[in-house]
């Protein structure tokens, strides 16, 4: 039996969790090769071809396992082949790693911090003969850009995402009812107040939801979570939890600067329902790259914002699905 080692001991929640449970859920149960899954995550598989290993990195203790720390695992296993999601490999066999990138930091010359730095040093001095899979044509040309010697061609692989199988899986939110019945609501997928996600923008927004009745959940804890009458921080959430809200809001709104996909944004537009994206250039990317969905929306200022949410609020187009991946992309390499 061949054994793969794949390496995800830094997914925690959000979409590197769906990353990682799309992708094992798209490896064949007839497949020849035994994969040896290292997560911290609480991923149940029924399927005899894959293990999953209890192991769990975080900052630069990530660094130092994905390069050096995998390689006991890599002799244990007999594998050659390691397949990353944590943006580096093993250095033991750089020619025969799979490294699934999604760094964004590292592509930007203006981040000048020492992890940042390292992750390029490695990447342009010992990973050179990795193969890299990065989520889209943006990001491989800013890839191409910042490591020119890379000498295999990047890879662009749509992750798509995992849906709950049926609604009887749905585990209901605490209910609203405190709400008036006439309150729309729109919700934020977004769990951190990090700079490049943007939320600041929103702050001055509370009087226009509270004017036209409306109320915009977030996944942010109250104490982290945007200031007014008219935010609901709920704190960080099931998925299952996630798809409940999806079904149960009239809107999304999706502040971040900088992101490799955003899947939450796909998640919701599958519904038909409008989603308002920041303009930035992932989202010129993906809305040309999906051909201009009816309910994907720009704004670059909360007035903007405000103008749209007020113009589009009961579109409704047809559903479409933005779910499959191209998984076989990297299972093909194996």
């Amino acid at each position: 039996m061949k054994y793969l080692l794949v390496n995800a001991t830094a997914a925690k929640t959000g979409g590197a969790q769906t990353i990682i449970e799309t992708f094992l859920q798209n490896i064949p149960a007839n497949l020849k090769t035994h994969f040896i899954v290292l997560t911290g995550l609480a991923i149940q598989i029924d399927q005899d071809n894959v293990t999953i290993i209890k192991k769990e990195t975080n900052g630069l203790s990530t660094l130092f396992f994905s390069v050096l720390g995998i390689i006991k695992f890599q002799i244990k296993y007999r594998s050659r082949n390691v397949i990353s999601f944590n943006n580096l490999n093993s250095i033991l066999y750089p020619s025969h790693g799979v490294t699934y990138f999604h760094q964004l930091k590292a592509l930007n010359s203006d981040y000048r911090e020492k992890k940042i730095r390292v992750y390029r040093f490695i990447i342009t001095r010992l990973l050179k003969k990795n193969q890299f899979i990065l989520q889209s044509g943006f990001i491989k040309e800013a890839f191409k850009n910042a490591f020119p010697d890379i000498q295999k061609d990047p890879i662009v692989c749509w992750p798509g995402f995992t849906k709950p199988v049926s609604e009887n899986d749905l585990q209901l939110l605490p209910c609203f009812e405190y709400l008036d019945s006439n309150t729309r609501l729109g919700i934020l997928p977004i769990a951190y107040a990090t700079p490049h996600k943007n939320i600041a923008i929103l702050e001055p927004w509370d009087f226009f939801l509270e004017e036209n009745n409306l109320k915009l959940i977030t996944l942010m804890n109250k104490d982290a979570g945007l200031k007014g009458n008219s935010f609901l921080n709920i704190n960080t959430i099931t998925r299952n939890q996630l798809y409940c809200l999806y079904d149960k809001v009239d809107f999304m709104v999706f502040t971040s600067k900088d992101e490799t996909v955003g899947l939450p944004i796909f998640e919701f537009l599958e519904l038909g329902k409008p989603v308002f994206v920041y303009h930035a250039i992932y989202s010129l990317y993906y809305q040309e790259y999906f051909d201009y969905p009816k309910n994907l929306f720009l704004f670059k200022t909360v007035e903007e914002l405000s103008e749209l949410v007020q113009k589009h609020i009961d579109l409704r187009v047809s559903k479409r699905d933005y779910s499959t991946g191209e998984w076989n992309k990297i299972l093909d390499l194996i």
